[in-house]
């Protein structure tokens, strides 16, 4: 009984986008099935995980799961884990149809047992399979009978992949609009299925649908329909990111359970008290079996920890009644000012190209092969170190001169697609103001916070590392950040220095009802792609904190500011996930109301970051457009011989509103 329910609890994981904690529900089902001896349990937990993740495409978590399926000794493998394993290396039309072989007689004994759910699964496995083999009469044929049975078990994931492969038969077969008509029918469905979820968990869910979006864009760009063409790339942008600034706008005063707020803060202290015991071993070079014991243990302490976090986020999305809509083009356009031009990449299909936005027209560029956009943006500012010129101007013909923009534009809004996020746009025009967006409508919903504005900047700098932490261990030892301390005290009216320079205060001032003109955090970051939530900026740890505030921490705080500046190393990266953009530090101030957010794509020079935001600190004082106060601070520095290299103020981007 436990193995089933914990089957169960997998795929409803699955079905919202949480594969990691699929995995583990579904490790604990064959843990349990192994020591118990339940070959059936054991082999049903294989079969049904590995069959729900193959459909859903996503390889490394069907890898992963059935590297911990076993054969028992005297055993054979189960049928259907062995049409799964196969089914994860299907290259060809050849591999597809050998596979088809295999699943022909599973799907004929589901249908003598008239096990329902299996048999709708089979058959969209079937489906995808002679969808390779370019069959695509026999897989329109499945995927139909594939949505017919996934309608009467009530099984929307099912239905919106069924109509999802349905749209690609018909774009395979070019009758682009029957394939818009399908893409709209599942993206209708996937909102639905995503709706209500956590941050990670509506990121995770959108990344599996990304397909369906792409498939709607091909479609209206094949038959010139710019505005459905545009819809479904803005559907398919930002949606976790709308849904929770929506959730946060009609939550204000919603009091979230306190068994929830007390879970999340048990699994915290554990979190952190695990963490601590990591550190503590690796100090004092302890065994290294003890050492990955403790590693173990902390992955799982932070599992339980994400796990609650998500929580509170469905609780407080339980008040938003309504799935965010994409702002339409007409909409944007009304929001655009005089000079002004908004522009967003897509990377999809093969090909790269933009959509040219301006108050009076749209224009689509096609940029050629996105693998070769890829390659000709790429910077590193180590390897390019010496022919950095000669790498941004490859960039520049590459993603901005196609766009023909006019001289008499002054101000660019990107919004980026994928790896684009990474791209130093400043460095590329250095003669406008530009700011990066997670979507168009972001954009529109941002907008009417333009004229708000605070009065003083809160600044915390120089963090004192390795100070005694959660359970008597010592916080993280890091290399001091002394210019952090310097621009603090150059620009912060409210000062958290040194020892002071803790996350307790900061949270502490952030809650005293003040619109800050900044918050500036100066000190170490660190990402976590794997699981971004987890990505950090370090301060200085108390008894109490150590000294972590997490991307999830920054989820549940309020931060009212003009800009958060995370002066810290490479915060403007995190995970790029598919359909959503970049997840980490700087999307998750965005989550916590900042309406621009200032961070950096690689790691910095101490010294020029400190001339950096100084200047950027005295513009903005002075009324001058943070966009524009950005790219000025970045020239100051520039100009100065020892710091002409892009490496030194390049990294620097703004989120939000350049206005």
């Amino acid at each position: 009984g436990r193995v089933r329910a914990l089957v169960t609890t997998a795929l409803l994981k699955a079905d919202i986008g949480d594969v990691a904690g699929a995995l583990r529900a579904g490790k604990q089902a064959l843990a349990i099935a192994q020591a118990a001896g339940d070959t059936e349990g054991e082999m049903l937990t294989c079969s049904r995980l590995a069959c729900n993740f193959v459909g859903s495409g996503d390889e490394d978590a069907t890898e992963d799961l059935l590297a911990s399926c076993r054969v028992l000794p005297g055993v054979p493998e189960d049928a259907g884990v062995s049409t799964a394993r196969r089914m994860g290396s299907v290259k060809t039309a050849a591999d597809a149809k050998a596979v088809l072989d295999d699943l022909a007689p599973l799907l004929a004994s589901a249908r003598g047992r008239k096990d329902r759910p299996t048999i709708a699964r089979y058959v969209l496995n079937s489906a995808a399979l002679r969808f390779v083999a370019r069959d695509y009469e026999g897989a329109q044929r499945d995927y139909a009978e594939a949505e017919t049975a996934a309608t009467a078990l009530g099984d929307e994931r099912l239905m919106a992949a069924a109509q999802a492969g349905i749209a690609s038969v018909f774009l395979a077969k070019r009758d682009y609009h029957a394939a818009l008509a399908w893409a709209r029918n599942a993206a209708d469905r996937v909102e639905r299925l995503a709706r209500g979820l956590s941050d990670a968990e509506g990121a995770s869910a959108r990344a599996n649908w990304r397909d369906v979006y792409v498939i709607g864009a091909v479609a209206a760009a094949a038959v010139g329909e710019i505005d459905r063409e545009y819809w479904f790339n803005e559907a398919g942008r930002a949606g976790a990111l709308l849904e929770a600034l929506g959730a946060r706008d009609v939550s204000r005063g919603l009091e979230v359970p306190k068994a929830l707020v007390a879970r999340a803060d048990a699994a915290r202290e554990a979190e952190s008290r695990a963490a601590g015991t990591v550190t503590g071993l690796n100090t004092a070079n302890a065994d290294r079996k003890l050492v990955l014991e403790a590693q173990a243990a902390r992955d799982e302490a932070a599992a339980r920890l994400r796990d609650a976090d998500d929580a509170i986020e469905r609780r407080k999305k339980e008040a938003q009644a309504f799935y965010p809509q994409p702002a339409d083009l007409a909409t944007v356009q009304a929001n655009l000012e005089a000079g002004e031009v908004l522009v967003a990449y897509r990377l999809s299909a093969g090909l790269a190209s933009a959509l040219v936005v301006t108050g009076k027209d749209v224009r689509r560029v096609k940029l050629g092969a996105a693998d070769d956009v890829r390659a000709d943006v790429a910077f590193d500012p180590e390897h390019d170190r010496h022919d950095a010129q000669a790498a941004l101007e490859r960039a520049h013909r590459a993603i901005i001169q196609p766009l023909g923009l006019s001289p008499y534009v002054r101000r660019v809004v990107i919004v980026p697609d994928g790896e684009l996020a990474y791209v130093p746009f400043g460095a590329l025009l250095p003669d406008v103001d530009v700011a990066l967006m997670p979507s168009a409508t972001v954009y529109v919903r941002l907008r009417p916070r333009a004229a708000m504005t605070g009065r003083d900047v809160l600044a915390l700098g120089d963090p004192v590392y390795g100070l005694p932490s959660v359970g008597g261990m010592p916080g993280p030892r890091m290399a001091a950040l002394p210019g952090t301390g310097l621009e603090a005290e150059a620009f912060g009216d409210v000062r958290l220095l040194r020892e002071q320079a803790t996350a307790e205060r900061l949270f502490a001032a952030l809650a005293r009802g003040l619109r800050w003109r900044a918050v500036h955090l100066g000190c170490h970051g660190m990402i976590d792609r794997a699981h971004p939530s987890m990505s950090a900026l370090y301060v200085s740890a108390t008894p109490t904190h150590d000294g972590r505030i997490r991307a999830a921490d920054l989820l549940r705080t309020t931060i009212d500011a003009d800009v958060v500046v995370l002066s810290a190393c490479e915060t403007a990266r995190g995970t790029v996930v598919r359909a959503e953009g970049v997840v980490g530090l700087a999307r998750a101030a965005m989550h916590a109301g900042a309406t621009r957010v200032i961070a950096s794509l690689w790691k910095v020079d101490d010294a020029a970051t400190q001339k950096l935001m100084t200047e950027f600190h005295a513009r903005l004082k002075g009324g001058t457009p943070p966009a524009r106060a950005l790219r000025e601070a970045q020239a100051e520095v520039r100009r100065q011989p020892h710091w002409a290299h892009p490496s030194f103020w390049a990294a620097w981007v703004l989120w939000g509103l350049p206005q």
